[in-house]
């Protein structure tokens, strides 16, 4: 049996790579493989990018900051053209993303705002998504119903509750951390598994 205390820490022993000198081959590369593994709007991007050219001026002292920001917005630019930043494209992927979460139109706006995406950008996804659906009931409604479907509450849970009233308030409590609103978790609470199925249907 392996000794726990005496056997080696291999994470210990990992060695940090040193940050590379900022040039814009470096950064166009570096940002490719980002893209390549995660999806950003163009300010996340930026902000993920400055944090690689801070730590390598931390390292290397050169060359001066203004001039890493210089070559940064110049691959920012090329990546535009050539439609690796999309924020349109990216906000609409997002939103439905979140709507297919359960997230309502509120938490989605804060989520986004984050991430740097204009309002503007950000109200017209909410917009499409909601014509998408073509329907007159409420999308936060909907995602009201897929929140409780996610979390196994109202309609959805069918366990016996020994103190229901508890168990309500918690239920309520857990829509609003998620950032909808009493009238909207109490609206679906009271939707029997039924009724909720046929909300869901509209998102289908």
């Amino acid at each position: 049996m392996t000794d726990t205390a005496t056997a080696p820490s291999y994470k210990k022993n990992k060695k940090k790579r040193k940050p590379k000198k900022i040039t814009q081959s470096y950064l166009y590369n570096a940002g490719l493989f980002y893209l390549q593994n995660y999806t950003a709007g163009t300010e996340h991007f930026r902000r993920v990018m400055k944090r690689k050219i801070d730590r390598s001026l931390f390292i290397h002292k050169e060359p001066p900051e203004a001039d890493c920001m210089k070559m940064l917005d110049h691959v920012i630019a090329e990546f535009q053209q050539l439609g690796y930043l999309d924020d349109r494209a990216y906000t609409r992927g997002m939103v439905q993303s979140f709507r297919n979460r359960g997230l309502p139109a509120r938490t989605i706006r804060m989520k986004l705002k984050q991430k740097g995406i204009s309002a503007e950008l950000i109200e017209k996804a909410l917009s499409e998504y909601d014509e998408h659906l073509e329907t007159d009931v409420s999308t936060d409604l909907i995602a009201a119903a897929k929140f409780a479907r996610k979390k196994k509450l109202g309609g959805f849970d069918q366990t016996v509750k020994e103190d229901a009233h508890d168990h309500y308030g918690k239920s309520l409590a857990k829509f609003a951390r998620a950032g909808f609103s009493y009238d909207q978790a109490s609206h679906i609470m009271r939707l029997s598994l039924e009724e909720l199925e046929e909300l869901l249907d509209l998102a289908r």
